[in-house]
């Protein structure tokens, strides 16, 4: 029996499937995108916009500490109980420390 060697082979216009047209989000060019979007909304700031936030100061403390305390915390502690529940259902405790 042999083996017919056309009918094995993928041609290049068949293996491609249909390409989205933001192909762009899988380059750098995305990594651009992203900072001149961040740049133009920080232009549209103004002195004024950080004066009004910084006449209550308890918002500005509240989302510091929100910021660098709780969310942490949080992290740390979902992550425990990750790892609690990988342990009791005796799965790997070693790959969800790795993970975690």
């Amino acid at each position: 029996m042999e083996l017919n060697r056309q009918a094995a082979t993928i041609e290049p216009r068949q293996a491609h499937h249909s390409r989205t047209p933001v192909t762009w989000l899988e380059t750098d060019l995305f990594t651009v995108g992203l900072g001149f979007l961040m740049l133009s909304m920080g232009l549209t700031l103004t002195f004024e916009d950080f004066r009004r936030r910084l006449r209550n100061p308890w918002t500005v403390g509240i989302g510091f500490i929100a910021e660098y305390l709780i969310k942490p915390l949080l992290g740390f502690f979902i992550a425990m109980t990750l790892n609690v529940a990988t342990y009791i259902s005796k799965g790997n405790l070693a790959l969800s420390l790795l993970f975690s």
